[in-house]
């Protein structure tokens, strides 16, 4: 670091200049967290601890097209369940 009045070179943490008396403040490379909050409240920053949370384990391919296959199954009921009774009540069933 160096003094901004006179440039004269800095030691690290030092709050005055030893050539010309030049008071600066020293600021810190990150703010750190208050110790009682918890992590998970803290901005993310370069540096700042991490809290690691459970790992999230996704389904394979086939599972996938397993569950795909049973949404549209569970959808198509239901469908089924809304249509058939409207088009029955209506006297549309004569004309499918």
């Amino acid at each position: 670091m160096y003094c901004s009045k006179c440039g004269a070179t800095m030691a690290d943490g030092a709050a005055f200049c030893s050539n010309c008396g030049q008071s600066f403040s020293v600021t810190a490379k990150a703010p750190r967290p208050m110790m009682n909050a918890p992590l998970t409240n803290v901005p993310a920053y370069a540096g700042a601890p991490v809290a690691a949370g459970p790992r999230m384990e996704y389904a394979g391919f086939w599972l996938r097209v397993l569950a795909y296959l049973v949404d549209n199954v569970v959808i198509a009921v239901g469908l089924l369940c809304v249509f058939d009774p409207a088009l029955f009540l209506d006297g549309l069933r004569s004309h499918i």
